[in-house]
């Protein structure tokens, strides 16, 4: 929780020198759940960065709320950064086009299974079917499963307000609608006159929270981040699962790169540029540099490669 008595504080300093709040204060990044573990690894080399003699805090605070709630933030200039898992739409460019958007990842959505399942590999089709309500059980998807799974499978999706959901919604060209009341989430195929599937897709907001459910629930499927999923390797509950191959193709850096895994997202920082801040010219800068983008092959994502 951020020390309102210490941000007062600062607040106060940075008027008796003719700084800004926001630049004598820390670095406010607010956005995708996915990305946080990424921005707290490049803290302490950021504050490296920083040199002694500028004007500007090197300190960072991190809210992981989303992508969705990051992008307002900074809209409402509440955050100095969002972070968000997918590039901002047309229409969103059109209403606030002083938003800047810096690519500095790539990303993959992977879909996951417990290992008790026999299926290694979906097509982009039998995904859609899945979730769509189309397939209902795994036996219909392999022989293998038909002794199996006695229940019928569970599709697990983050929630809408995260960017993982809308990549995964718009790279697989699905609608969804919320329930109002049970807040249910259903899912249909793009197209007026597919029908939403009747089962319910239950929501997740971490990965952790799929991962328990796939682990204890062994007819459900969950997708996640890929760079997420590396940086839970070594958790226990990492040895009950696995990635499926999609269309018979392995995620790797190579197939993110060269995209034969097509199911690509990027991973981008948003910046209100009606705000002059040298804080956050700082903090862009750095995540393209050497270090900052030896952090982010760390932290499971694939650095853009500058011409």
């Amino acid at each position: 929780m951020i020390n309102l008595k210490l941000l007062a504080t600062l607040a106060i300093l940075a008027l008796s020198s003719g700084l800004s709040y926001s630049e004598a204060g820390p670095l406010f990044i607010v956005g995708s759940t996915s990305a946080s573990p990424l921005i707290e690894a490049s803290e302490k080399a950021f504050s490296l960065y920083v040199d002694e003699g500028d004007s500007v805090s090197a300190s960072v605070v991190i809210r992981p709320v989303g992508s969705q709630k990051g992008l307002k933030s900074v809209i409402d200039n509440v955050a100095d950064v969002g972070i968000i898992s997918r590039y901002l739409s047309r229409a969103e460019l059109d209403k606030w086009p002083y938003l800047k958007q810096v690519t500095i990842a790539q990303d993959a959505l992977v879909f996951l299974v417990n290992k008790q399942n026999k299926i290694t590999s979906l097509t982009t089709e039998q995904i859609k079917d899945i979730y769509t309500g189309s397939v209902i059980r795994w036996g219909d998807v392999s022989k293998k499963n038909n002794q199996q799974f006695v229940k019928p499978i569970q599709p697990l999706s983050k929630g809408i307000s995260h960017g993982t959901f809308y990549a995964f919604h718009s790279l697989f060209q699905l609608d969804y609608m919320l329930e109002p009341v049970m807040q249910g989430l259903y899912l249909k195929r793009r197209g007026e006159n597919h029908l939403f599937s009747r089962r319910a897709t239950q929501t997740y907001s971490r990965f952790n929270q799929a991962m328990g459910i796939v682990n204890r629930e062994p007819e459900s499927i969950a997708y996640e981040s890929n760079a997420v999923m590396q940086q839970y390797k070594d958790h226990q509950g990492f040895k009950k699962i696995k990635v499926l191959d999609i269309d018979g193709i392995a995620v790797s850096e190579a197939s993110i790169r060269d995209r034969t895994y097509p199911w690509v997202r990027p991973l981008n920082l948003i910046i209100n540029t009606n705000t002059d801040n040298a804080k956050v010219d700082q903090f862009v800068k750095f995540m393209l540099t050497d270090v900052g983008k030896n952090i982010i092959r760390q932290q499971g994502y694939i650095p853009i490669q500058l011409p």
